[in-house]
């Protein structure tokens, strides 16, 4: 070890302090980047498992293949798994013979071969998986609803065919939930032996009974999974299409990201990817700032024994070398540190995520989550990227100083003068300033003047921080407002039934016990793409209400990517409510003409700006062929958007909705649409939305309703609010970390200016200046720093936020500045600088001046 390396290392062991806040500001750079790094690599592997879980193991598939087709996959040495299934709706269903409600004697039958069975079932299970028609596997929920009391090895017998039900005078075969106006038909009487009970199968979840098959059936499906998956698992598909002359229905793409698969078209990762770099780069800037100050102090501390060095002999390189020693010393301390923090900082979050979907049993029996929790998972390349990004951190922070170490001769740190010469004229003070705030004001003004590149570095340090801080913010509320997790149904249940039936309906769910609240739930779309589901023309409205000059400039684009418009009938009662909430006339809504409010909003979030501009108001919304089609709607006032309006949540966001009296509008349709052929839908708000639904299921069963139906849509959302959860976690647990490192970046700056003013304070202490005095010019000061710094954060913040706006789409909202945003965080710079320079300012009571002015003799 040479005298450089012993000097550094004895300045480190001096400057404990200084040494901890710096190894401080490298453990929480770390920290941040490991669990971000590996909690996104865990999330990935963990989105695979479910994908298993709830899909299939499956990579890829074809529809309707021929038997040599098949066969021939069947011999290609790179597949695992070549799974077929038979996809003819004529054998889709089974019935049972029994006591049971038909309900729960319904059910339908899913045909595979042993490989498509392996691939279908994730759940636990007894038994063995069937290899032929004579053998099957039954979900146990069935036998429980049916009260069978078989086991493994008993025959079961069922009625096999399709279960359907007929709209429009067309039959459409179903699966899963039980209709009431659904029928049976039976076309062969089979009886097969049970070698499996499932547990929840999720792949298989519409289906009650998995089935083998003896022949290649004619309307099939074909499933594949690779025996090895890499980057190029794409390729690898694509090429064992092309070898057997087939065309790859779909590709299991889900699944494949989280792999990190590459050639995934339209891959959403790569936006994940550009999400991460902007992450890393925030990190890395916030963090390195922090890590400069303190290099920045260590350095002023070294200034004469790095001269003395200089002095001897000692070369620009050696020089510059201490400073990135120091560094690597200091890494070798926080990085192992900063790991082992984010890792843990991960499990904590993983396992609060993870019981937080173990609740909403989204997942439930899945493997990975049998702890309570998501596994932390981590890959070398995650290890050296971690210490890569933590390192050029380190090496960012130490640049400088270590380029300033190079040139510091014997005669500089000699003189340890960083006097900045300036002229007489420069150092004016505006008169305002000494009229209002004395002699310390026009002291304040001038030190700021005289400190210079001093000045101008906690000026950028802060403002820098600023703008993390608000750019960070502005991104995560951007994100809010356009994720499509965030749905606020505003009832927990809905039913529906024929339209003859609605106030029968109503009235029935009305008497329930549990029941808080009936109202109409219903949406109806005028689309206007000119496509339908299969690719041919379709019939679409009248286009002239989609004229761009009715939208404000904000929203001019929306007409581009919206192809719905929303017609929502609010029941009479709530719709007048609207109208009076938005001083709107609503006795012209109960007249011989459909008119509606159309909700001047579409992020479904408060907004200053509008989405539309007078000139909509008095168009229709209507179709050339009035008959088989919804009635005509004219657009005749606003309403503005208001969060404790139930109504408004019945679109989702990022939609245009139009609402009108449900009384008019159910007189209207049935001009238009018979009406048989039309059902009415209410929302039921409740707090045990379980116990209503099976309430609710038994009326619509045994009373004589037509078209009916009910759905638990609470059940249905736990996932999705689940989700939102975990999103809005990572996210303000990122801002929070973030806003940690900028208060801890500008409490060291202004600690680090005050420490290097010592000499400067003392003398003004040595000429009378009374502690009073001393503060006011300190917060004086304070003041003056935190203005500078946000003349500069603020515009640079709202260019930026701009930048990410126009760069990130954004098609539910238009640009706004959060100005509370920008009022809390100004508030609060001016807090943090202004404590944290009184404090440091206080420290330095208890020495004597001339403790501190010797500092030059000895």
């Amino acid at each position: 070890m040479n005298i450089i390396m012993k000097l550094t290392l004895q300045h480190l062991k001096s400057n404990l302090k200084r040494t901890i806040v710096t190894i401080f500001g490298i453990v929480a750079s770390t920290a941040l980047i490991t669990a971000m790094l590996t909690g996104i690599y865990s999330a990935f592997i963990f989105v695979g498992d479910v994908s298993v879980y709830v899909d299939g193991n499956q990579h890829a598939d074809f529809k309707n293949l021929t038997e040599e087709e098949y066969n021939s996959l069947k011999n290609d040495s790179l597949l695992k798994f070549v799974g077929v299934t038979d996809t003819d709706n004529e054998k889709t269903g089974f019935y049972i013979d029994g006591d049971t409600e038909k309900r729960f004697r319904l059910g339908n039958v899913f045909h595979g071969n042993p490989d498509m069975l392996s691939q279908k079932v994730t759940c636990e299970y007894e038994g063995r998986l069937p290899e032929n028609a004579n053998e099957i596997a039954i979900e146990e929920e069935y036998l429980k609803d049916n009260n069978l009391d078989l086991h493994i090895g008993d025959t079961f017998s069922f009625h096999q065919g399709y279960r359907y039900v007929y709209e429009a005078d067309e039959l459409i075969y179903i699966a899963g939930n039980y209709k009431s106006s659904e029928d049976f038909v039976s076309l062969s009487d089979e009886t097969c032996t049970i070698t499996a009970i499932l547990h929840n199968n999720e792949p298989t979840k519409a289906y009650d009974m998995l089935r083998g098959m003896e022949r290649f059936p004619e309307k099939n499906m074909v499933f594949i999974t690779l025996k090895k998956i890499d980057r190029n698992a794409i390729k690898t598909l694509r090429g064992i299409a092309a070898a057997h002359n087939l065309n790859l229905h779909e590709i299991n793409t889900e699944y494949l990201m989280s792999l990190f698969v590459k050639d995934i078209p339209s891959n959403p990762v790569n936006s994940i990817y550009k999400l991460i770099a902007t992450a890393l780069v925030i990190v890395i800037i916030a963090s390195s700032i922090m890590i400069y100050n303190a290099f920045a102090m260590s350095l002023t501390e070294r200034m004469k024994y790095l001269g003395m060095l200089s002095s001897v002999g000692a070369t620009r390189r050696q020089k510059k070398a201490s400073v990135y020693y120091e560094g690597l010393l200091l890494g070798i301390v926080g990085i192992p540190l900063g790991y082992i923090i984010g890792i843990l900082g991960c499990m904590a979050t993983l396992r609060f995520t993870g019981s937080l979907i173990l609740n909403s049993r989204m997942l439930y029996g899945i493997k990975t989550t049998e702890m309570g929790y998501i596994p932390v998972k981590t890959h070398p390349v995650i290890v050296l990227a971690i210490i890569f990004f933590s390192a050029l951190t380190i090496f960012i922070s130490s640049f400088i100083p270590a380029l300033r170490a190079s040139r510091i001769t014997a005669i500089e740190a000699i003189r340890q003068s960083n006097t900045i010469k300036l002229r007489a004229w420069k150092l004016k003070v505006l008169p305002f300033v000494k009229l209002f705030f004395g002699y310390e004001g026009e002291l304040a003004s001038k030190n700021i003047k005289r400190n210079g590149a001093k000045g101008f570095v906690i000026t950028v340090s802060m403002a820098v921080s600023i703008v993390l801080l608000l750019s960070v913010m502005y991104l995560v509320e951007l994100y809010n407002k356009e994720n499509s997790y965030e749905i606020e149904i505003p009832f927990q249940v809905f039913a529906s039934a024929s339209l003859s039936e609605r106030a029968r309906l109503k009235e029935d769910i009305s008497k329930l016990d549990g029941v808080d609240k009936v109202f109409v739930a219903e949406m109806i779309s005028f689309n206007y793409y000119p496509k339908d589901d299969e690719g041919k023309d379709r019939e679409i409205p009248n286009t002239a209400i989609r004229n761009p000059e009715f939208l404000t400039k904000d929203y001019d684009y929306l007409f581009d990517s919206t192809y719905d418009i929303w017609v929502i009938p609010v029941e009479d009662a709530d719709f007048i409510k609207i109208c009076e909430k938005n001083s709107v006339d609503y006795t012209k809504y109960f007249g011989d003409e459909l008119c509606g409010v159309l909700l001047n909003n579409y992020s479904h979030k408060p907004s200053r700006k509008d989405v539309f501009n007078d000139k909509i108001l008095g168009q229709k919304l209507f179709y050339d062929k009035a008959e088989g089609n919804p009635p005509a709607v004219t657009i005749t006032d606003f309403v503005k958007w208001d969060k404790n309006i139930e109504e408004y949540r019945l679109s989702p966001k990022g939609s245009i909705s139009v609402y009108v009296p449900s009384s008019i509008m159910d007189r209207e349709y049935v001009k238009c649409v018979d009406e048989k052929d039309l059902t009415c839908t209410y929302g039921i708000q409740c707090k045990n939305h379980e116990e209503v639904h099976a309430k609710i299921a038994d009326i619509l069963t045994y009373d004589g309703y037509t078209n009916a139906f009910a759905s638990d849509v609470e059940d249905s959302l736990i996932i999705m609010k689940t989700l939102l959860t975990l999103i809005k976690t990572v996210m303000y647990g990122f801002i929070a970390l973030i806003s940690l490192i900028v208060i801890a970046n500008i409490v060291n700056t202004i600690t680090t200016g005050v420490h290097l003013r010592r000499k400067e304070f003392a003398m003004f202490k040595s000429v009378g200046m009374t502690r009073f005095c001393f503060k006011k010019m300190l917060f004086l000061e304070t003041f003056l720093y935190g203005l500078r710094a946000l003349l500069f954060g603020l515009p640079i913040s709202a260019l930026i936020s701009l930048f990410i706006y126009k760069n990130v789409p954004a098609p539910n909202s238009a640009f706004e500045i959060n100005f509370l945003t920008y009022i809390l965080v100004s508030l609060g710079v001016f807090a943090i600088v202004g404590i944290s320079m009184l404090l440091s300012a206080g420290k330095m009571q208890s020495e004597t001046i001339v403790d501190v002015l010797k500092e030059d003799i000895c």
